[in-house]
């Protein structure tokens, strides 16, 4: 780990600007109960239905370090630390020299859509979470960036305690090995190094992936808990012999591009366009930084396979294991994609001139990149206002529903049986506040607080 320290000034200054980001995109989250959807589980007991989904690190972690019950600032606490130790292994294994770049990149990755939907819906497992992206960067780290002995096996074994917590973050290892072998490539190192470097990350990731699937059928066995069929689960990619085709393979490497293009964040539409202009600009630098360099043949289209095959592909990994299904909490692979910009600029040389790409390094990147962080910590407020409100609503509304239903004759709590037809917004007079519709483009977080499976929840609640 002494590596990682050698410049402790952009360590420092990365942590200062996580914190930042963090506090103005996710503060009003975590200093509220707000407890709605799946964040009404405050105390953990579904240590079966977890094994079952392939997570079977979850019931060690909540046992041995932050307990089963569900205290929000608690929860962000050891997140954010997680959080934070991420974003110091990926800029290492990035790379990433100037300040501004390092202020840039802390910002797009702690501040990305996929934090919000987590902290808004699944605040239980955001420090689950965020313990499988540490250790999917920090198996990227021994892969990419390490000099130690013996960093392979530590790779192997750091991917599949990620896979053991949740699967989705083996995308973000799978990209920042990719973007580690994009810069090695711009830096002018040879393609046989780049070659081999390669072959032996996907050797130690598919073979972490056949350990982790032999750990969880022995636990399977052994338990006597059955996988589930639950979307994003690991007994879904049983199938997977079946559904694989040609046109799954499309829609893989076409699902983060239009996910960008659709962004969920404030003013998605100058998002949407940000994303286009920092695809074109990066694309551009990184022609200008191959004439410059003068790469060989070999390594102009290892560059342009990485670029607009394996990224979309590696990004997206999950999205076809499990059948053109794609969880909102597992596209946080997608936020290296602005990442990647910021990494290319901060490769091209200091430079006092007025050329157009000097120019956009020193002002329309930054600018870029500073509009996409402002659009997601808006965003993210926006989530938990809506989420806050609707929890309030909910929970007088299921006050004044229970309170009548103690005073109808012949009730008696907890024997009674009672039916409940439709849902809380089919009631007439249920308020459809203003600008809600606008944060909930999609059912990440218009199911962030959704009255329907709100109801459902407090019914288990109560009864």
């Amino acid at each position: 780990m002494q590596e990682l320290w050698k410049h402790r000034d952009h360590s420092k200054l990365a942590l200062r600007s996580g914190v930042f980001f963090l506090f103005a995109a996710h503060l009003y989250r975590w200093t509220g109960s707000m407890f709605t959807h799946d964040s009404l589980m405050v105390y953990h007991i579904d240590d079966a239905f977890q094994i079952s989904l392939g997570r079977v690190l979850i019931p060690v972690y909540l046992n041995l370090l932050r307990g089963r019950l569900t205290a929000p600032l608690l929860v962000a606490m050891f997140g954010s630390i997680f959080l934070l130790l991420s974003v110091l292994l990926c800029l290492r294994i990035l790379r990433v020299r100037r300040k501004s770049a390092v202020i840039l990149s802390a910002g797009l990755l702690t501040t990305f859509e996929t934090l919000a939907f987590d902290n808004a819906t699944f605040l239980p497992w955001f420090d689950i979470q965020m313990l499988s992206l540490l250790f999917a960067s920090l198996s990227a780290y021994c892969l990419t960036a390490a000099s130690f002995r013996f960093r392979e096996p530590l790779a192997l074994l750091c991917c599949m305690i990620s896979l053991c917590l949740y699967q989705g973050y083996v995308e973000v290892l799978s990209v920042l090995i990719l973007l580690s072998l994009l810069r090695d490539l711009l830096e002018g190192t040879q393609v046989r190094a780049v070659l081999r470097t390669g072959i032996v990350s996907v050797a130690v990731l598919l073979l972490a992936g056949l350990c982790y699937l032999a750990v969880i059928l022995l636990i399977w066995r052994l338990t006597g808990i059955r996988p589930t069929g639950h979307y994003n689960s690991l007994g879904r990619m049983q199938n997977l012999i079946q559904y694989a085709s040609p046109g799954l393979l499309w829609k893989t490497w076409r699902y983060p591009l239009l996910y960008l293009l659709r962004s969920e964040i404030a003013h998605r539409h100058i998002s949407a366009g940000v994303y286009v202009v920092l695809a074109l600009l990066t694309l551009a630098a990184i022609a200008v930084r191959a004439g410059k360099q003068k790469l060989s043949g070999g390594a102009r289209i290892l560059i342009g396979l990485i670029l607009f095959v394996f990224l979309p592909l590696g990004s997206n990994l999950v999205y076809f294991l499990d059948n053109g299904i794609k969880h909102g909490a597992m596209t946080y692979s997608f936020a290296f994609y602005a990442v990647c910009a910021v990494m290319v600029f901060d490769l091209l040389p200091e430079s006092a001139s007025q050329s157009a790409f000097a120019l956009c390094r020193r002002y329309a990147v930054p600018v870029l990149c500073g509009v996409l962080i402002l659009n997601h910590v808006i965003f993210s407020n926006q989530l938990y206002l809506k989420k806050d409100l609707e929890s309030q609503a909910a929970l007088s509304f299921m006050t004044r529903v229970v309170d009548r239903m103690e005073q109808t004759e012949g009730y008696e709590i907890g024997q009674t049986r009672v039916a409940f037809l439709g849902q809380i917004s089919d009631n007439p007079t249920a308020l459809d506040r203003a600008g809600f519709h606008i944060v909930c483009q999609r059912s990440n977080a218009r199911h962030a607080a959704s009255p329907g499976c709100l109801l459902l929840r407090f019914l288990r609640v109560l009864f």
